[in-house]
């Protein structure tokens, strides 16, 4: 029997359960310094002589909290709690929020009112990602664009014009896109890559392992 081995192997486990005990207890912490955030928040929206541009830009940032919030207790909990949910609200708050911070130009062609049985706040995480590291890539003066399409499998594209994968200095290939594999994968999705002409990244997030439902929509919508 190796000792020296086991103890070795001993002293590792415990090391990772107490760093994984230490980040709970960090994520637990900045979760109530988040409730707090949001207590502002609601105050700040009670002002009466708020904007009705103001107030809107209030209101995402307090929906962008609520995600916030739900991402911290998935990862302490560490569970999924998939339900079947309307892809097309959840894109439009992403674009709502990104054409607010300003930058390259977002756009939601939504090509089919997608429904999915995933968990939103997973699936927000997903996009977001995703998002950002083609809104890097495309540049301030560049384009991004999302689309749903239900044939022949439920996919969520992003496109941008940026230089192309891994070519744009902290786009593609540089942000998370290990941890993005690997959500995609709880969902039952799988990540896609290409190349657009003349130059750009097309990526899709192709679900085929879980129930799904889509339904036509207009061709063009965009938000």
């Amino acid at each position: 029997m190796n000792m020296s081995g086991d103890r070795r192997t001993s002293r590792g486990r415990r090391n990772a359960d107490h760093g994984a005990d230490a980040l709970r207890g960090a994520l637990h912490d900045v979760g109530h310094d988040l409730a707090t955030l949001g207590y502002l928040i609601e105050a700040v929206r009670g002002d009466t002589s708020l904007s009705s541009p103001a107030r809107a830009r209030v209101e995402l940032v307090e929906r962008e909290l609520s995600r916030l919030v739900e991402i911290i207790r998935g990862a302490i909990s560490q569970d999924a709690t998939p339900a079947m949910i309307n892809v097309r609200p959840l894109i439009q708050q992403l674009v709502s929020v990104h054409t607010l911070v300003g930058g390259a130009e977002i756009v939601f062609v939504a090509r089919a009112d997608l429904k999915l049985h995933v968990d939103s706040t997973i699936l927000w995480r997903i996009l977001s990602n995703l998002v950002q590291n083609a809104l890097r890539a495309a540049g301030p003066t560049g384009r991004v664009e999302l689309a749903l399409h239900d044939h022949p499998t439920p996919v969520i594209a992003i496109s941008d014009n940026g230089p192309g994968f891994g070519a744009a200095p902290g786009g593609w290939g540089t942000i998370g896109l290990g941890v993005v594999d690997r959500l995609a994968r709880v969902c039952g999705a799988q990540l896609r890559f290409e190349d657009r002409e003349p130059h750009g990244t097309r990526v899709e997030l192709a679900f085929s392992e879980q129930p799904t439902r889509a339904t036509a929509g207009i061709e063009g919508t965009s938000s």
